[in-house]
């Protein structure tokens, strides 16, 4: 089975790993790959964007993205025991590993990534490093409680990102969005460090 993660703010290793193993449980028990039941829940949620009138979703859909479902909570319920309800988040965030380089780095590693990133020339971008950018960032910010505050913190990163790449194709000077994008990777690293 492809291997999964999940990301709960204040969860132990130990923590996480007992909500890993339960979630794959869950996919074990229901004889369900977790990338099928990944397919499911992308085309509900499809299904639902397109208010309901999208015929591109079968029951076996619907079906496996109820797995999914279920193992995110069998996830967050395994590795949140023990916690005050008001303190469990609403999701486990549960996702399919499919670049462990980045997805299973550590906060050090992400932020040494994230800069990295910023100092190389983007003519030297890789076509994935959007993606890596996004998933390093969300790694920096996993310890940040707030939904809100992870995307006020993460959207900038992107839009600065984007910003250099559409600068470099128009070629505009680099310097301005550059600097720009360095400057919201620091304020994530640091609103982040206040939370760790």
């Amino acid at each position: 089975m492809q291997p999964i993660k999940i990301s709960i703010p204040r969860a132990t290793p130990e923590e996480l790993q007992r909500g890993v193993a339960a979630a794959m449980q869950v996919f074990r028990d229901a004889r369900v790959k977790p990338a099928a039941a990944a397919e499911g829940r992308f085309r509900r949620e499809a299904w639902d964007i397109g208010g309901f009138r999208n015929r591109d979703i079968t029951n076996a859909h619907l079906a496996a993205a109820a797995v999914w479902d279920r193992a995110d909570t069998a996830a967050l319920e395994a590795a949140c025991a023990g916690w005050d309800e008001d303190c469990k988040p609403q999701s486990a965030d549960l996702e399919i590993i499919v670049d462990p380089e980045a997805q299973l780095a550590d906060r050090p590693t992400a932020v040494n990534a994230l800069r990295k990133i910023a100092e190389t020339d983007p003519r030297k971008w890789s076509t994935d490093e959007d993606r890596r950018l996004s998933i390093y960032a969300g790694i920096i910010a996993g310890q940040i409680e707030n939904p809100f505050r992870v995307r006020d913190l993460i959207d900038p990163v992107t839009i600065a990102f984007h910003s250099v790449t559409s600068a470099q194709h128009r070629r505009q000077s680099l310097e301005a969005p550059r600097e720009h994008l360095h400057d919201v990777i620091e304020t994530l690293i640091e609103a982040s460090e206040l939370r760790h």
